[in-house]
């Protein structure tokens, strides 16, 4: 009679711990991946250096505001405000073997050049002056810079396959 009751009670709890495994929730999952795998040619410029410029500091209302079109020179003698410049090295661009004429480029509309005294200046108009000289506007304007610094920025183009 043991031999039943121990066998009964030993099916009754693989019973309990079955019916207790079975009324857990099932779950599954779902993940879907993707991954977008672009080839990018390296393009490596030269730093776009403006140089020193000289700008006059006694302007009838006390400011200076002035942009010049730089490209393969710096063009600051159509520039009222500016009394001189020298140092000026334009941003050449080396494509090696890549062949940019199927491509369109994308420049940002404006680049922020900040002094270590949080003045501002700003270049515009970015395009490519020659296929390996990149041209654009610098514009400055004392009451957003101080008189005196040295302005840092940096900025990405883009190649787009027409």
């Amino acid at each position: 009679m043991r031999k039943y009751f121990l066998l009964s009670a030993v099916a009754l709890l693989a019973n309990i711990t079955a019916t207790s495994v079975s009324a857990g929730t099932n779950t599954s999952a779902n993940v879907n991946v993707v991954a977008s795998i672009n080839h990018v040619n390296e393009i490596n410029c030269s730093v776009w250096n403006f140089g020193n410029i000289f700008v006059k500091s006694n302007q009838e209302d006390g400011s200076t505001i002035f942009s010049v079109i730089a490209d393969y020179e710096l063009n600051a003698s159509s520039v009222d405000a500016i009394v001189s410049s020298y140092g000026y090295e334009p941003a050449r661009c080396n494509f090696g073997n890549f062949n940019q004429e199927n491509y369109t480029f994308y420049f940002p509309e404006k680049v922020t050049l900040t002094s270590t005294d949080g003045g501002e200046i700003y270049l515009t108009d970015l395009s490519f002056d020659s296929f390996d000289i990149i041209a654009g506007t610098l514009s400055y304007d004392s009451t957003n810079a101080s008189y005196d610094g040295n302005y840092t920025g940096s900025f990405i183009f883009t190649l787009l396959s027409e």
